[in-house]
């Protein structure tokens, strides 16, 4: 199965992310949401009182091109489709000498005029808050989501460069139609110990509900994991990391899954703007009532961003 999107984009002032919710949502699902964000919204009040304030529109508008809009497996049910994107937003931040933060609601419309069947209306709230210490700094970043499964699949090509660069964790082929809400929350802390060294500590929660499980296709589940790094700069464009981590899957009516492993990862600036990662670690699952395994992970990744682009290969 093959998708392509290309998108064509223009943008106003930059902005990221938010929505509300329809009022058949799950209300767990709600109530979750509404109380990360509500306890971002009291951290920022009460550490930015005496913060520069600011508030920024956005509007994005793009073409896109689809070969395979239905995510088919067969081939000769692929539709392909062009359709057109828009989206708005209001970013509302602050910033101070050692702290700053932001929240921002984004609606994004998908309209496909001869395929009114893929039409989308996707909602979001994205947040970011950072706090400096002499020698350490804590963050934490994420969003709430409604928005619907197939969409979900297109989450890496998105009309602004500036997202914020929340990992992907959708897999595979979702033959279903039905919307979601998802939670995705990523604390982070990092301490320098000497002037090349540092420790990073990171932890990461998803929680996904489905509005139609689709006869059991689709399964609410969490997912909760962190891990823990040792970083070493050989240089002031090279960075060497060592790293452990860990995991806990919870998917609804299915047993839990554990897992655990460690990673090695090279990350080096080739210029001032763009960016080499490698890595390759293990990871050991263990599924409460399935037989453990042992899979090697690798990846690499090359990021360039310029003023009004960026691309990404991977």
């Amino acid at each position: 199965t093959s998708w392509v999107s290309l998108r064509l984009a223009t943008r106003g002032a930059a902005a990221k992310s938010a929505p509300t919710h329809r009022g058949h949502a799950d209300a767990s699902a709600r109530g979750t949401g509404a109380a990360v964000l509500m306890g971002l919204g009291l951290t920022l009040a009460g550490t930015a009182g005496a913060a520069d304030w600011y508030f920024r529109p956005g509007v994005a508008a793009g073409v896109e091109y689809n070969d395979n809009a239905s995510l088919s497996s067969r081939t000769d049910e692929e539709t392909t489709t062009t359709g057109l994107l828009t989206q708005i937003s209001l970013t509302s931040g602050f910033a101070s000498p050692t702290a700053e933060g932001w929240i921002r609601p984004r609606v994004r419309f998908r309209r496909y005029p001869n395929d009114s069947e893929f039409d989308s209306n996707d909602k979001f709230v994205d947040f970011r808050y950072t706090q400096d210490f002499e020698k350490s700094r804590f963050g934490v970043f994420g969003n709430f989501s409604r928005d619907e499964v197939r969409t979900g699949e297109l989450a890496l090509v998105g009309l602004d460069p500036d997202e914020p660069e929340l990992p992907d964790d959708d897999t595979s082929i979702v033959d279903a139609d039905t919307d979601r809400s998802r939670l995705r929350v990523f604390p982070r802390w990092e301490t320098q110990l000497t002037e090349q060294s540092a420790i990073r500590l990171r932890g990461r929660l998803y929680d996904v509900e489905y509005d139609d499980n689709q006869e059991d296709r689709l399964r609410d589940y969490t997912d909760i994991g962190g891990d823990a790094q040792y970083r070493y700069g050989i240089s002031p464009v090279t960075t060497l990391v060592a790293g452990v981590f860990g995991r806990e899957f919870t998917p609804s009516g299915q047993p839990d899954v554990y897992g655990y492993g460690f990673e090695t990862r090279f990350e080096h600036d080739i210029s001032p703007t763009t960016r080499l990662t490698a890595l390759v670690g293990n990871e050991h699952t263990e599924p409460e009532e399935a037989t453990s395994s042992d899979d090697m992970n690798a990846d690499i990744t090359v990021m360039r961003r310029l003023q009004t682009t960026w691309l990404l290969a991977r």
